[in-house]
């Protein structure tokens, strides 16, 4: 409007009249004269003085009001990087065939539970872990360590008769070059892999957890064992979005 009045004599002008009218107000009570106001706000005459204005000064008369469909559009494109980092961050890491043999051997012991805590309910919530009262798989103890690289792990000791197998768990996916010349392991409703016969080695993907077990035992033994652990799906979008936030919330505060 600024811009315009600048370059347009009447309107200057009818501007200059206006403020005058308004200063008089300001001082006085007898009122003011409304024809200007009335000129001013008749939409033909405006049109008329307007209709060879060029199109610059139009849009600057017009304002630079907020644009609905540039905003939501931006809206949705925030919201989608946002989901995307957090799905990003929530993604489980690669978990190699050894487990990280060598961090355990340097983790810490974060917790320790022995037979009793083991049979409670509850007790192993956040990890997989067969039902021991109707399994034929009897828990002696288990620690969940944190290694040096930053990662949790569960890592127990069961017996399957006379034999006792070590079970370690860990949050991720199995590495894909890793496995794909595994023979697999007949484990009936589980991604399930041969890492070695002597010792006897599996791991297996179940849901968003990679379980290894191990013992000097036969195979068939690990493969029993193995199937006694539930199949657990893997977290959908909010549950991973979830993990992501974890992760971010982890970052900020240090914890």
């Amino acid at each position: 409007a600024l811009a315009h009045i600048d370059e347009c004599g009447e309107c200057r002008a009818r501007f200059e009249e206006l403020s005058e009218a308004r200063a008089a107000l300001q001082t006085s009570g007898q009122g003011i004269d409304m024809r200007f106001t009335e000129k001013l706000l008749d939409r033909n005459r405006i049109a008329e003085i307007a209709k060879d204005e060029p199109r610059r000064h139009a849009k600057a008369a017009g304002g630079r009001g907020p644009n609905i469909k540039l905003l939501s559009a931006a809206s949705v494109a925030v919201i989608a990087l946002a989901a995307a980092g957090l799905w990003k961050l929530g993604e489980p890491n690669e978990v190699h065939l050894d487990l990280g043999e060598q961090n355990i051997a340097a983790a810490e012991t974060v917790q320790f539970m022995p037979q009793q805590a083991l049979q409670n309910e509850g007790s192993l919530r956040s990890w997989v872990h067969p039902d021991w009262d109707e399994s034929e798989l009897l828990p002696i103890e288990a620690r969940v360590i944190s290694t040096p690289n930053g990662n949790r792990m569960l890592v127990a000791t069961v017996l399957s008769d006379l034999d006792t197998i070590i079970v370690t768990e860990q949050r991720g996916v199995l590495s894909a070059n890793e496995i794909k010349d595994l023979p697999g392991a007949n484990v009936p409703g589980h991604e399930a892999y041969i890492v070695s016969e002597v010792p006897a080695r599996l791991i297996m993907q179940n849901g968003d957890v990679v379980i290894g077990l191990e013992c000097l035992c036969a195979l068939l033994v690990l493969t029993e064992a193995a199937a006694e652990f539930p199949n657990v799906e893997s977290p959908g979008l909010l549950e991973r979005l979830g993990d992501g936030l974890d992760v971010l919330t982890s970052a900020v505060t240090g914890d």
